[in-house]
């Protein structure tokens, strides 16, 4: 049966940070054939199409990333969900006009986190913006930027991408050399 367990897992080091450093989002469906890592079935090597653009955001602060799994003894089913919390200091017509097209959109999402680990959410059904806000305090050091919770069902959590392939993400081939500075 596919169920079987294959290892255990020991208590590691403390070692480990968490936070986002930035996320990159290309629009559904152009990622084209997926390539996965012949023993781990959850690392992604490779992308087959050169048509999709990452649109590169970078992160400061509390953005956060989340995946809950659930399974359901009566239907005899599991998902995962895939949570996005983000924070984007500074509201600027720009960025409105950006983010307008990402709520309306489903776009694949990668997660670089600070630990310098990618992955990706959304990579089968993409993900959709669940809320946005745009926000103005009150008080000069009140917070002025957006919100979003950004969210994904897939069948099992974010996909790791191999180091490989996150060095081509990152030296600008497949990103648009586009960024907004609020």
């Amino acid at each position: 049966m596919a169920c079987d367990l294959t290892i255990g897992r020991a208590i590691g080091c403390k070692d480990a940070v968490s936070g986002l450093k930035a996320i990159y989002f290309a629009d559904h469906g152009s990622l084209g054939a997926i390539t996965y890592d012949g023993t781990k079935t959850d690392e992604i090597t490779t992308f087959a199409s050169d048509t999709a653009t990452w649109f590169k955001y970078d992160l400061k602060g509390v953005s956060t990333f989340e995946q809950k799994m659930t399974s359901s003894r009566e239907n005899g089913t599991t998902f995962a969900e895939q949570t996005l919390n983000v924070t984007l200091n500074k509201t600027d017509v720009l960025t409105n006009k950006e983010l307008k097209l990402l709520i309306y959109g489903r776009p694949h999402v990668v997660v670089e986190t600070n630990a310098g680990d990618f992955m990706i959410a959304g990579l089968e059904y993409g993900c959709e913006i669940l809320d946005g806000n745009a926000n103005v305090g009150g008080a000069l050091g009140d917070f002025n930027g957006y919100t979003l919770v950004i969210s994904g069902q897939e069948k099992i959590w974010a996909n790791y991408i191999t180091t490989s392939l996150t060095d081509a993400l990152t030296s600008g081939s497949t990103i648009s050399s586009s960024q907004i500075t609020p």
